[in-house]
């Protein structure tokens, strides 16, 4: 009996040591493939990086062009448009690639964008906020890179300075009784789902917000064109040496002659970028986001239609003094927008 026994428990033993045996073996397996993975795409984004990297042989090279955008959908066309241009970096799309810590990237785009000499090299921000673009950084810990701190050493940066008051897109939902939710959350970006519609009272609060907006900037505005200064708003560490400003509503008041200037803007001093072929569906202008990029002209001429013949409406956008919010709704009412 005794020997049973222990012939029993030495079965037990055995199958017991396979079992942790199996279950160690198939964990190991499963950690050196998480390993091999987050290696690849590591290694994927920094070649991702790298081929942005200038030449030291062609000063050229040394050109580029960082995007700094937060996530509204407000900044989304103009990316879409600058995105079209060679040597971009988006830098929310590199700040948390795998939802880590990314040490190693943070230290390559540092590199690319110290690499050149400050005379050869042009550094662009396109931002909603001047602060949020002074005050970035990418990744965290001690090879995190300080934007604000970087375009300081630089020291030749130009910033576009982007207002947007949806007024114009607002009117028309708002003559069609009808507009989209703003705050749709980030369920419906991930599923691909578009936001609900919401009714007319919703809009009206919209309205008044992005009215105040427009007559806000155009008092700044005014402000800056009588002082002539260009970088009180700007970190004193890191000179300014050009600036553009760019309005939604002058966009759509003359979308071609707007594209001009734009490009023109981001050209550096004695070089010639290749121009968006805006009637070419092939052209450069509609390499990387040709969906975005397809609809942004025709929908600005749409705009444009409907506010040449909405002269009240027309006569707010383009006038620096205070409107109250009767008389733009009397605007809109007057003209038999509403359903």
């Amino acid at each position: 009996m005794g020997f049973m026994r222990s012939k029993r428990c030495l079965g037990c033993f055995v199958g017991s040591f396979f079992v942790i045996y199996l279950f160690l073996t198939l964990y190991a397996l499963e950690v050196a493939q998480l390993l091999n993975n987050r290696k690849k795409h590591v290694v994927d984004l920094r070649s991702s990086l790298l081929k942005f990297a200038p030449r030291a042989e062609n000063q050229r090279d040394c050109r580029r062009v960082i995007i700094l955008k937060d996530g509204r959908s407000g900044s989304k066309w103009m990316s879409a448009l600058i995105n079209s241009q060679p040597d971009v970096f988006i830098l929310n799309e590199l700040k948390k690639p795998t939802g880590e810590p990314g040490t190693e990237l943070a230290v390559q785009l540092k590199k690319v964008l110290q690499f050149c000499p400050a005379q050869a090299s042009r550094v662009y921000g396109v931002t909603l906020d001047v602060k949020y673009m002074m005050g970035e950084k990418v990744f965290t810990g001690p090879d995190s890179l300080d934007l604000g701190k970087t375009l300081g050493e630089i020291g030749n940066v130009a910033v576009v300075l982007y207002a947007r008051t949806n007024l114009v897109k607002h009117a028309i939902a708002y003559s069609r009784n009808r507009i989209y939710l703003e705050k749709c959350g980030d369920n419906h970006r991930k599923k691909g789902s578009k936001c609900f519609l919401g009714p007319v009272n919703i809009t009206k609060g919209s309205l008044k917000q992005n009215l105040y907006v427009l007559q806000r900037v155009h008092r700044k505005m005014k402000s800056l064109a009588e002082t002539s200064v260009t970088t009180a708003a700007f970190s004193s560490r890191s000179p300014i040496s050009t600036y553009l400003t760019v309005f939604y509503e002058d966009a759509v008041q003359d979308p071609l002659r707007f594209l001009d200037g734009f490009f023109a803007f981001l050209n550096p001093p004695g070089q010639k970028l290749p121009v968006p072929e805006l009637v070419d569906p092939a052209g450069s202008f509609l390499k990387n986001t040709p969906e975005d990029l397809k609809t942004i002209v025709p929908n600005w001429l749409e705009l444009h239609s409907y506010l040449t013949n909405t002269p009240c409406l027309w006569d707010m956008i383009n006038t620096a003094t205070a409107q109250t919010f009767e008389d733009y709704f009397a605007c809109l009412d007057s003209i038999n927008m509403l359903a």
